[in-house]
């Protein structure tokens, strides 16, 4: 049974940390007519799905927060995910966001209409709104792999992001399928607790040492007291961290590219028997897919529990997993380190905008928005980390900052300038879409052998291309000619 429509200037679809920073924004701009629809029960997105054992960030902790709140409680360089799920939910409890979340409640359609969006969730309430905003993210719907037999399997068998904490894998066998950021955490995490561990290899990847540090109680309480020595520290890892990787990674940086591999390779020479090391090896360029970050996988490789797997997974059977050579692998648990369906963004949700047009119409030939954050046809949506975005190996929250500064210029347009309707010109958007996939072709992510999730079905890059300094400059202030504006 539908409930009785519900108006709403503006509703925000998740609360995770882009939809809380959302939020905030508008409560500093004195708006206060809107809505966080989440589809869990708890806020804090990524961070609150992912509990695996040894989730960490690869983006330096003190840098990993907002701008305007940092966060003393860091126990390493890089925080740990159940401290960077708290650091949310005392943002989000700090703010009085509460107020203006309803949990449980996911999206199923959003249609345009009339001026209006007209909002549905899967329990059938429908909410009307003038401006829809979408915040659910990049890495948040699991991709489970495509291999025969996944429901035969007898034992545990969970995706790394839906981590199941009731299965036991003290002193069992465990499988884990996958090696990028999150697969090589994990290893990491069991490598100390279980039986045997088999790591299923499709790809070899570039590991970098992440030079990792525990921080003792003296300077977090500096910190608490003084939170303007966080708030330092913050601009300095910004200053370091984006100063190094914020040039992107285009063809011309060869002396940027060249030096990080040569530290990876060095990385990767602590590994001592050379027939693994060779099998550790990647056959690509570096920076070509992300890299990754860990000071102790090459050593959880090398442990007696520890078997590296390279042969190709036939099936999956009652008692484990079965490789291309006929060998059959038992095992007790299965962890499946697939990854996220990364091109999605808003997707699943049916999203419908003027003329019927639907979203996946739209980007039925590759994906693609106006400045990352706007869709002709579909006047007054609006996304916080859309198609094109960088969110390589920065820091989403500084991303996230950004867009949101373009976003509060957007809506002030709409909400106190007397404008009904913004919505990007399909020109401005085609021009600038062009543009883009003109600069991709000079980075290295689109040279002769890189594959990864930062390309599109269609062959075409699905990140930003050019230096943050460039993004940041791009979200300093809306072209207004750029938009049909009613």
């Amino acid at each position: 049974m539908i409930a009785s429509n519900r108006k709403k200037k503006i509703v925000i679809i998740g609360a995770g940390m882009s939809g809380m920073l959302v939020a905030i924004r508008l409560l500093e701009a004195g708006i206060t007519d809107f809505e966080i629809l989440e589809k869990a029960g708890s806020a804090g997105g990524t961070w609150r799905d992912n509990t695996y054992p040894g989730l960490a960030c690869d983006v330096p902790g003190y840098l990993y927060t907002y701008s305007f709140e940092p966060n003393p409680e860091c126990s390493h360089r890089y925080a740990h995910g159940d401290e960077i799920q708290a650091y949310f939910l005392r943002v989000f409890q700090k703010y009085g966001l509460r107020d203006y979340v309803r949990f449980n409640q996911e999206v199923d359609t959003a249609v345009y209409g009339d001026a209006s969006w007209v909002i549905t969730t899967k329990a059938g309430e429908q909410i009307q709104a003038d401006i829809l905003i979408s915040a659910v993210g990049v890495l948040h719907q699991p991709n489970y792999p495509d291999i025969p037999g996944l429901d035969r399997f007898e034992g545990a068998m969970f995706h790394s992001a839906r981590w199941d904490h009731n299965v036991p894998v003290k002193g069992k066998r465990v499988a884990v399928i996958g090696t990028g950021s999150t697969a090589v955490q994990i290893l990491c995490g069991l490598v100390d607790q279980v039986a045997e561990l088999k790591l299923f290899q499709r790809t070899a990847q570039w590991v970098l040492p992440a030079f990792d540090a525990r921080y003792s109680e003296w300077p977090k309480s500096i910190m608490r007291r003084l939170p303007f020595t966080a708030q330092w520290l913050h601009k300095r890892y910004d200053d370091v961290y984006h100063g190094i990787l914020g040039g992107g990674f285009g063809k011309d940086r060869v002396l940027f590219i060249n030096a990080f591999r040569l530290i990876a390779e060095r990385h990767l020479k602590s590994v001592k028997d050379p027939a693994l090391r060779r099998r550790l090896t990647p056959d690509f360029p570096f920076g070509c897919k992300r890299f990754i970050l860990s000071d102790g996988f090459y050593n959880a490789m090398q442990q007696p529990q520890t078997e590296l797997v390279t042969d190709g997974i036939e099936c999956i059977e009652a008692n484990g997993v079965r490789t291309k050579d006929s060998t059959l692998h038992e095992v007790d648990v299965m962890v499946l380190a697939t990854g996220f369906k990364a091109q999605n963004y808003v997707r699943p949700i049916k999203l419908v905008g003027e003329n019927g047009i639907t979203l996946d119409q739209y980007w039925a030939d590759g994906l693609k928005a106006y400045k990352t954050m706007a869709l002709p046809d579909f006047p007054n949506f609006f996304m916080v980390q859309g198609p094109h975005s960088p969110i390589g190996n920065f820091s989403l929250i500084k991303i996230a900052e950004m867009q949101c500064d373009y976003l509060m210029q957007l809506l002030h347009k709409i909400i106190r300038g007397g404008t009904k309707t913004l919505t990007p010109k399909r020109l401005a958007t085609d021009r600038d879409n062009a543009d883009l996939q003109q600069h991709a072709q000079n980075t290295i992510w689109m040279g002769r052998g890189c594959q990864s999730w930062y390309i599109d079905p269609q062959g075409r890059l699905t990140i930003w291309p050019l230096s943050i300094g460039k993004f940041q400059e791009m979200m300093r202030q809306p072209r207004w000619n750029d938009f049909n504006i009613g």
